[in-house]
């Protein structure tokens, strides 16, 4: 019998739309001083090589802008880098196109670190296999850290985000309102054990094979108020162990939320917070290392095929499990060895059947906006402070006598 519940169903409406909202970022630039693609390098075919060649380097500035348009390029690379920023005017707008050699890459970052890349369009072109790869040698100047995509779009590409491919680095990495997918491959992997702490808010992962993965590889990553549609395999996949975060994310018709590999006798730290998943296969979250694994205020509505729990935390068998107060909505919701070794401690989860009703999908943030503001880069030499004395010092002297 279907019992359609109405504080329950409730709470699948409202989750949606909490922690999906976020206050636009501005965006502010360009700046006189900074490097314009067509302004300074024409747009020749090769003329976003030659400015990525110079971009952060002695006698060029470390910024560089893209002016609206589509730049179609062969693979590019950026070396030795610390401190720069590639910008796109906005990412509707400015398209880097793939036009090299099948499987290629499209940008290579080796030793590129405290850096961002921001409001592009990446268009593999159903040609390159990796858009972004991000890949220390460990031997050019800087380990791979601290670096920031944030407004991007990733257009027919196998994978859009690859960190770490050559063993080293990937570390420290921030992904922001981006787009992802659609993708027969993993739309972001890491690859090394120093791939640590990928992090990803307000993003879409849109028909992605597998969302995020490090699986064939290692690392740890964490993920926050982003959206998974119709991911084919998982939303998110795991093999070697770490620490993973997962907060109020909003999956939608996907195979599965969570998978990790089992059996994989090694712990990891694994907390599912504050979730909500849409019309997914049973198992939705399959746990099949040692954990500890705490599942917090998820609410899970399954597809009514399946004969699997919605958790399963027993294939392994040394498992530790917590769950506390989420809301299912099939009965027997959560496989653990909770009689047999007291591994799995629970309080306050309800299973309760909903209506199939098409539940609200979560808002993905809207990219930064340029609100054309008139902004004044700093003099050199001068603090914010002393800039902002001397304006109004220039305020307060009368027209008559600065004419003077």
């Amino acid at each position: 019998m279907t019992e359609i519940t109405i504080d329950v169903l409730a709470l699948f409406l409202a989750a949606g739309l909490v922690h999906a909202q976020v206050h636009d970022d501005e965006f502010v630039g360009p700046f006189p001083g900074w490097s314009n693609l067509q302004r300074d390098y024409g747009t020749g075919p090769d003329a976003l090589k030659r400015a990525l060649n110079d971009v952060g380097v002695p006698g060029h500035s470390s910024n560089l802008f893209l002016p609206a348009g589509t730049y179609c390029a062969p693979p590019l690379s950026v070396v030795s880098r610390i401190g720069i920023s590639i910008v796109g005017e906005d990412p509707a707008t400015t398209v880097i196109k793939y036009c090299g050699p099948k499987g290629g890459i499209l940008l290579y970052l080796n030793g590129v670190a405290y850096s961002r890349i921001g409001r592009i369009t990446f268009d593999c072109a159903g040609m390159a296999a990796v858009a972004i790869d991000q890949s220390w040698d460990g031997h050019r100047n800087y380990f791979d850290t601290g670096n920031e995509y944030a407004d991007v779009v990733f257009r027919n590409c196998g994978t859009a985000i690859r960190g770490g491919n050559l063993g080293y680095g990937f570390a420290e990495t921030s992904v922001l309102r981006a787009h992802f997918g659609p993708s027969r491959g993993t739309c972001v992997i890491l690859k090394n054990f120093n791939a640590l702490d990928l992090w990803i808010w307000y993003s879409l992962f849109d028909h992605c094979f597998i969302g995020v993965s490090n699986d064939s590889g290692a690392g740890n990553f964490h993920v926050y108020n982003s959206v998974f549609r119709g991911s084919t395999l998982a939303d998110m996949r795991i093999h070697n162990t770490g620490a993973f975060n997962l907060r109020n994310n909003t999956s939608i018709g996907s195979k599965a939320f969570w998978v990790a590999s089992t059996p994989f006798p090694y712990p990891a730290l694994t907390t599912i917070q504050g979730n909500v998943l849409i019309n997914v296969a049973n198992p939705a979250i399959l746990i099949g290392n040692q954990g500890p694994a705490l599942l917090v205020d998820n609410r899970i509505q399954s597809l009514p095929s399946g004969n699997r729990p919605v958790v399963v935390a027993n294939e392994l068998g040394d498992t530790d499990l917590i769950t506390v107060g989420n809301v299912f909505t099939t009965d027997n919701a959560v496989g653990s060895r909770e009689e047999e070794s007291l591994r799995h401690l629970r309080a306050s989860d309800r299973e309760r059947r909903v209506s199939r009703e098409r539940l609200l999908d979560r808002l993905v943030a809207s990219d930064s906006k340029n609100l054309c503001r008139r902004i004044a880069p700093l003099r050199a030499g001068r603090s914010a402070r002393t800039e902002r004395e001397d304006r109004r010092a220039d305020q307060r002297t009368p027209e008559s006598s600065r004419r003077r």
